[in-house]
C-alpha cells in the first residue's frame, strides 16, 4: 500500500463513527465539525462551538449520492438560484449569497436532528480523500495542486494536526 495513503487512512479512520455537525465557509474553503459539539476558547479569546474535529478543505471537493453531485466547490461561484440575465451575474457576489452556501445550509439543516455519521474512509497516493456517510452520501476531496494547501484536519483537543499541501500530508 503507497504510504502516503496508509498514513493519511490512518489518521482518518478516527472520523469512523463521528456525526457532521456543522459546516461554514471562509472565502471559498470549507470548513467542516465532525464528534461532539464543544465549546473552546479561539486565539482572540471568543468562545465559539465547534465539532471535536474540524476538516478544512481548500481544493477541489463535492458531496454527492449514487443520484449524482449534490454540491462542490465549484457552486461557489454561481448564484444561488437561477438567472436569466447577464446583467445579473456580473454584478453578483459570491460572498452575498452563492449555490455552494445555499446547498450546504440546506444538507446540513436536513441532518440537523440526526447528523450523518462518517461510515467510512478512504484515501489515494496524493492524499485525496473520501468520507463515506451512513446516509448514503460521500465526501470526494481531490488534491489538485503541486504547491498549495489541499486541505488540514484538526483535532481540537490537541492530539492531531495533519496538513496535506500539493498532495503530500505534513504534521
Amino acid at each position: 500500500m503507497n504510504d502516503v495513503k496508509q498514513m493519511v487512512e490512518t489518521i482518518l479512520c478516527k472520523l469512523v463513527g463521528q456525526s457532521l455537525v456543522g459546516a461554514a465557509r471562509a472565502a471559498d474553503m470549507l470548513t467542516l465539525q465532525l464528534g461532539e459539539l464543544r465549546q473552546r476558547q479561539t486565539p482572540l479569546g471568543r468562545t465559539v462551538e465547534t465539532g471535536e474535529w474540524a476538516l478544512h478543505i481548500q481544493c477541489a471537493w463535492r458531496i454527492g449520492n449514487a443520484q449524482g453531485i449534490y454540491t462542490g466547490r465549484s457552486d461557489y461561484w454561481q448564484p444561488p438560484e437561477a438567472v436569466e440575465s447577464d446583467a445579473v451575474i456580473e454584478s453578483w457576489n459570491p460572498e452575498l449569497g452563492n449555490l455552494r452556501d445555499s446547498r450546504m445550509s440546506a444538507w446540513i439543516a436536513q441532518r440537523q436532528t440526526s447528523p450523518a455519521k462518517v461510515q467510512s474512509v478512504s484515501s489515494d497516493c496524493f492524499a485525496g480523500i473520501r468520507l463515506h456517510f451512513d446516509d448514503g452520501y460521500t465526501l470526494e476531496v481531490f488534491s489538485d495542486s503541486s504547491s498549495d494547501e489541499d486541505w488540514r484536519l484538526i483535532a481540537w483537543d490537541g492530539d492531531e494536526h495533519l496538513v496535506v499541501i500539493g498532495g503530500k500530508p505534513e504534521w
